[in-house]
């Protein structure tokens, strides 16, 4: 190859011929060639494919069946959220900035919480919850931030709606194997004369029980 250059003010064309032999014989080419980084270089294709591939330490990558983004790093690492196509007018409004993966600046939304644990919360906001230890009650509490204060959430016992009376009941189910009306404290279990088998959160001893005397009168 003949490069002819400026001259006495003058520009000169290039004239090309060709170029013959080895490219790896050609050192300043090759040394070029090969300080050419991969890093950073996207491949979208499916998951399959994107696994099966060993590319440089940074390079990104799209599964295009299920819309997840990896990079490598000495192994496929993936990010924990998907891509979804944004369609039609998802936010009331011109603007159309909600996050459609359901996570965001202060929110986190249309998701299954599991094997998660609760802790404290200083936050003094509608609808926050803590769980705290009562230096009362010398156990953990679970709280509920509601109307300007904090609200402790009742723990520990069973509690039914009786739709099948009317009108409805409120029961609870701890003492077995009677269901006993949180109102009345009567139990639905009743003996052979009709009358609960636990009356006013209180049992006779035998099958029949006694009729609670409400004002015995006078004689």
């Amino acid at each position: 190859m003949i490069v002819l250059g400026k001259s006495a003010g003058k520009d000169e064309s290039a004239i090309w011929g060709n170029i013959t032999g080895t490219l790896s014989n050609q050192t300043d080419l090759q040394s070029a060639l090969d300080n050419i980084s991969t890093t950073g270089i996207n491949i979208v294709d499916t998951r399959a494919n994107i696994f099966a591939q060993t590319p440089a330490n940074g390079t990104t990558a799209f599964a295009t069946d299920t819309r997840e983004e990896f990079i490598y790093y000495n192994g496929w690492q993936q990010k924990s959220t998907l891509f979804k196509e944004r369609t039609g007018a998802i936010d009331a409004g011109a603007v159309q900035n909600s996050n459609l993966s359901g996570y965001g600046k202060n929110y986190v939304s249309q998701k299954h919480l599991a094997d998660i644990t609760i802790g404290g919360n200083r936050e003094t906001k509608e609808g926050g919850f803590r769980s705290i230890f009562s230096q009362t009650l010398q156990k953990r509490i679970i709280q509920s931030y509601l109307n300007g204060a904090w609200q402790t959430a009742l723990t520990g016992v069973n509690i039914v709606a009786d739709n099948s009376e009317t009108p409805p009941d409120i029961e609870s189910t701890d003492f077995a194997p009677y269901s006993i009306s949180l109102i009345t404290g009567n139990s639905d279990v009743k003996d052979i004369d009709g009358i609960p088998m636990v009356q006013n959160m209180k049992i006779d001893a035998g099958a029949v029980q006694s009729p609670i005397e409400i004002n015995g009168g006078t004689f």
